[in-house]
């Protein structure tokens, strides 16, 4: 008495593998990071900066201060981003 014959077996198929989204630490960056672009834009130009600029000088050399890291620091963000989506990572 004999086995039957073997089938060749398929491989195993799947489909190419996809890693799942995980709320990580430069999604959380990216996202705080346009949050407040355009709450500066809408909402922090005319009603804090405009009054502010005027009445506190010394105010308005911090925000100033603070106007050019925020803009060194989102340049950072979006050089590092364009990298990351060209699959160039900087590392």
């Amino acid at each position: 008495m004999s086995l039957p014959p073997v089938q060749p077996q398929q491989p195993f198929a799947t489909p190419p593998y996809k890693r799942p989204f995980r709320h990580s630490l430069w999604e959380f960056v990216k996202t705080v990071h346009q949050m407040v672009w355009v709450m500066g834009m809408f909402v922090g130009i005319p009603f804090v900066m405009i009054p502010v600029l005027g009445w506190f000088p010394q105010v308005r050399a911090f925000l100033g201060y603070c106007a050019i890291w925020a803009l060194a620091i989102s340049f950072v963000i979006y050089l590092v981003n364009d990298l990351l989506a060209r699959g160039m990572p900087p590392w």
